[in-house]
């Protein structure tokens, strides 16, 4: 088939069965309407200088009483009403053109890293089995956009995630903890060893898988790592 054809077909397909807002569901090519970005909020200080959780000048109590393994994270946006459908529909049912609206806020971050020394990417494995059944990783895609943007080298491989362990959608903060203790390992002598490193996620909420894939970055030699994802909850 020519490539006249095929967007003959394509836009015949679009006539038919038009885009809507992956939100509020109605018409509009973008998959994500005006009117529902409106109620994305970007993050912005006060916030602790080490977990970014909001409200705090200096370091936080908890992380002062509990230090994470990264050096810090941030966010980009809050997790509202419409995102979390966003983040749905990009997550769990496959919608990747999504990242085109998701990748922007990550950008932002990444380039303030950049100027702090940030040197490689990488991003929060998914478990084997979510994997094979999504068909590719949300945070990986967002880590290879953003990266790819900033200039940055992206590495996946040498982090990987354990094949055990329950979803940590719906568990609570000392149960998210238990939940991913001890999943994660790195290659030792891998590229990360003495590079300062930006750990990509789609969603912070503890705070918990970001800390123990960075444990297992700091056991493989990384210099620093810093944990950037999209949206806080």
């Amino acid at each position: 088939m020519t490539s006249r054809a095929i967007g003959a077909v394509q836009t015949m397909g679009r006539l038919l069965y038009p885009e809507r807002c992956m939100h509020c569901g109605r018409f509009d090519p973008t998959a994500w309407c005006p009117s529902c970005r409106s109620d994305v909020a970007v993050i912005s200080p006060p916030w602790c200088d080490v977990c970014g959780d909001m409200g705090h000048d200096g370091i936080c109590e908890r992380c002062r009483s509990c230090p994470p393994n990264f050096d810090r994270a941030r966010s980009g946006i809050f997790y509202s009403s419409s995102v979390r459908s966003i983040m749905r529909r990009y997550k769990y049912e496959g919608c990747r053109r999504l990242v085109e609206h998701l990748t922007p806020f990550l950008e932002l971050l990444l380039e303030a890293e950049v100027e702090r020394g940030a040197e490689i990417v990488t991003a929060v494995p998914s478990q084997a089995i979510r994997l094979w059944r999504r068909g590719f990783n949300p945070a990986e895609l967002l880590a290879r956009r953003a990266g790819e943007a900033a200039g940055l080298t992206v590495v996946f491989g040498p982090l990987r995630r354990s094949w055990w362990g329950r979803p940590q959608v719906g568990l609570g903060g000392e149960r998210r903890v238990a939940n991913v203790r001890g999943r994660f390992s790195c290659s030792l002598g891998s590229v990360f060893e003495n590079r300062n490193v930006v750990l990509v996620d789609d969603i912070f909420t503890t705070g918990s898988t970001s800390s123990e894939a960075a444990l297992a970055l700091r056991n493989a030699g990384a210099r620093s790592i810093v944990a950037l994802t999209v949206a806080r909850a």
